[in-house]
């Protein structure tokens, strides 16, 4: 699915522990789910607030919504999580590999970060 909205297959597969940093692909982030995602109405960990809630945070972080700076991918994802469940982001419910169940088969599930997610949107 990342080439098919980046137009391009050279993204790192770990964007946040070893991102792209060449040119042009470190301009260059796709989140997306490994196999199965998590119920975006469902509550993972302990959290007070079903899953969507972490994509508001998110983009609340990157938009620049807060004291009007602007986060990279990278530290909104850790402030959203650290919000959602008082963890960073590789620790969260969502970050953290799980194994679940679906149709009789057992699947590991988490959001991936692929490309650069220390990028600074501009």
């Amino acid at each position: 699915m990342p080439l098919a909205w980046t137009g391009r297959g050279d993204l790192s597969i770990d964007g946040i522990n070893d991102p792209s940093w060449d040119y042009p692909a470190c301009t260059y982030c796709y989140i997306g789910w490994q196999n199965l995602s998590h119920g975006l109405t469902d509550r993972s960990g302990s959290g007070w607030y079903p899953n969507y809630a972490f994509f508001i945070w998110f983009y609340y972080f990157l938009a620049g919504h807060y004291n009007s700076y602007d986060f990279c991918v990278y530290d909104s994802l850790d402030l959203a999580s650290q919000v959602m469940w008082g963890t960073n982001f590789m620790y969260s419910p969502i970050g953290y590999p799980e194994l679940r169940e679906w149709m009789g088969h057992q699947w590991w599930c988490k959001l991936c970060v692929l490309g650069n997610a220390w990028w600074q949107p501009m």
